[in-house]
């Protein structure tokens, strides 16, 4: 059995914690294993980190984690493992409340099989 794995690649790249963001699509039909690494620093940063799925890139839907990803305190990181997703296309949002700083988020992926 083969696999297949993409080196890590920025979703975010230090962006603005002080208002929202939305990361473009990331095509993951077909995958078997995707992580997002995100990291952040600042002043007392607060906000909420979601990953959407859509099988069409129009209507979007939240992933859920079972507890929300919450951005909080002068530094931080969390990990996001996904396995054997079924949809086409992923993307992250940030939303921001209080605080200011940059987040960053790099993502992996694995296929296993060919």
């Amino acid at each position: 059995m083969s696999k297949r794995t993409l080196k890590p690649f920025l979703l975010f790249n230090a962006v603005d914690l002080s208002v929202n963001q939305l990361s473009v699509l990331t095509t993951v039909n077909w995958l078997d294993n995707v992580g997002i690494i995100v990291t952040w620093s600042g002043t007392t940063p607060v906000g909420v980190f979601t990953v959407e799925c859509s099988n069409d890139g129009v209507v979007w839907s939240t992933l859920n984690f079972g507890s929300v990803i919450q951005i909080s305190g002068n530094t931080g990181d969390a990990n996001i493992n996904m396995n054997q997703l079924p949809f086409d296309n992923i993307r992250v949002r940030y939303t921001a409340t209080s605080g200011t700083g940059t987040l960053s988020a790099s993502l992996s992926i694995k296929q296993v099989g060919g």
